[in-house]
């Protein structure tokens, strides 16, 4: 079932004039290394993930652990989650995918909430459009965003997803758990784990499936999956709260040597998200992304 909601913010419908990056940032993890965990899980069949006893709908919002920004999910919690439901990114290696991903984490009713900000460099515009960049809507910087909401199943001791909402074109295609125990989404490994997302070409709107990419946008987008790859979500990545981070989780530099040009980034300042590049049109601000989820 897909539904979407409108946000708060317009993509600038601009032009690129230049490609600073093919494939994958320098600066990306290739990989998410899997936790280590000394506990056998108690229910290996059973959807989700487990992630011990330390990692559990109690521990991580009881105020037992430390909660360094504040955000009322334990440091230990949200940094567990965000690697272990990291999303992997299906997408055509001969796209425009630089990146430098961000997230942040914070409860939620309840319920973990995680955003994974993919902070592509490049916006190339539609698909198919031959009337050059200025015309087809290109932009540097790209605020595209992925929230999954996460809940915890005491019986089997694993955590599931409960909710996913994928930006796509300004709008969000959101994916909810209805009368499943996870919603209705790719899952690589395990069923209710971390999923699989499917990244349109050249504008890199996000979908369950690649059916789904290709009816897009009035059937102008386009999945051509060739390479997959999870957002990595170390805790250096961490932007922290809006209530409390620090100016470094706040407006950052680029870790790609190629754009050491000064420029930096704002997560948490409402200010239009350009990749670094220091040029314009740029993609819609961060900022307000965060907050129309919450954070």
């Amino acid at each position: 079932m897909k539904c979407r909601n409108a946000v708060r913010y317009l993509v600038t419908a601009c032009c690129a004039t230049a490609l600073l990056a093919c494939g994958e940032s320098p600066s990306e993890p290739g990989a998410v290394p899997e936790l280590a965990l000394a506990e056998v899980d108690p229910s290996p069949t059973s959807p989700g993930i487990f992630l011990g006893s330390g990692i559990t709908s109690t521990v991580c919002f009881n105020g037992t652990q430390t909660d360094a920004d504040r955000d009322g999910l334990s440091d230990a919690c949200e940094q567990a989650l965000a690697q272990a439901f990291a999303p992997e990114l299906a997408y055509a290696s001969s796209d425009s995918t630089g990146r430098e991903p961000h997230w942040a984490a914070k409860a939620q009713s309840g319920k973990p909430r995680i955003a994974y900000l993919l902070s592509y460099y490049l916006d190339k515009g539609s698909i198919g459009c031959t009337l050059g960049l200025v015309l087809c809507g290109g932009h540097f910087g790209d605020s595209e965003t992925l929230v999954l909401d996460l809940y915890y199943n005491g019986t089997t001791k694993h955590w599931l997803v409960h909710l996913a909402q994928f930006s796509a074109h300004g709008v969000y295609n959101v994916y909810p758990r209805i009368f499943s125990s996870y919603p209705n989404l790719k899952y690589p490994v395990k069923k209710g784990g971390y999923p699989r997302v499917y990244v349109s070409y050249w504008k890199h709107a996000n979908y369950a499936f690649d059916r789904e990419c290709d009816a897009g946008e009035l059937g102008l987008d386009e999945c051509l999956a060739d390479t997959y790859q999870r957002v990595p979500a170390i805790s250096a990545l961490n932007l922290g709260s809006r209530s409390v981070h620090s100016g470094s989780q706040d407006c950052v530099p680029s870790a790609n040597p190629l754009l050491a040009n000064g420029v930096t980034e704002c997560y948490w300042t409402e200010r239009a998200f350009g990749g670094w590049q220091g040029k314009s049109p740029k993609a819609g601000a961060y900022s307000p992304i965060l907050d129309f989820f919450g954070f």
